[in-house]
């Protein structure tokens, strides 16, 4: 784990910890989901921070490093890619802060920012299957698709489990019947 993960999870923790004592001894259950839920999210994205002044830094060298060709997607759509899922990325990590508060309209948002992010995740997933396997027996489309299919399922379950009642009663701050 880097210091933006780190740091990332302990600015989580932080807003978590204050936000519960507000309903202390309630939605228990629905605590430990939001919390693991959070988690995941910045685990998955706590990297966008250094990403982020890469680019501030040093565009040029971001350009280098990411304006490749790789097998069937052109180099501009990687690096098109790569700066549109580290501001993404950052969006994602402010709205799940949002949410640890239970901002009312967080969780509508992270609705959209999810599956969007997607796309950027299948172009790094081939990205990195490509230039880091040898196993290059499967389609590229197969690929791309696997690299898709994979985020979607996560950001499904987390989308799901946020539509469930309890979950909406616990971030509207509703008392449990």
């Amino acid at each position: 784990m880097n210091n933006y993960t780190i740091t990332g999870l302990a600015l989580l923790y932080f807003f978590l910890f204050n936000d519960f004592r507000k309903d202390k001894g309630m939605h228990a259950k629905a605590k430990i989901t939001h919390t693991i839920i959070l988690t995941i999210i910045i685990l998955l994205y706590a990297d966008a921070y250094k990403y982020f002044w890469f680019i501030v830094k040093d565009f040029e060298q971001a350009k280098l490093s990411w304006c490749v060709d790789i097998g069937i997607i052109p180099s501009y759509i990687v690096f098109a890619s790569e700066i549109l899922h580290t501001a993404l990325s950052i969006i994602i990590l402010l709205t799940a802060y949002s949410l640890s508060v239970r901002k009312a309209k967080s969780k509508n948002k992270l609705h959209i920012y999810l599956p969007l992010i997607a796309i950027c995740d299948s172009i790094s997933f081939y990205n990195g299957w490509i230039s880091d396997t040898d196993f290059w027996a499967l389609n590229d489309w197969v690929i791309i698709l696997i690299g898709l299919m994979l985020p979607l399922f996560i950001f499904g379950i987390i989308i799901y489990l946020y539509n469930k009642p309890k979950m909406i009663m616990f971030l509207e701050r509703l008392k449990e019947v």
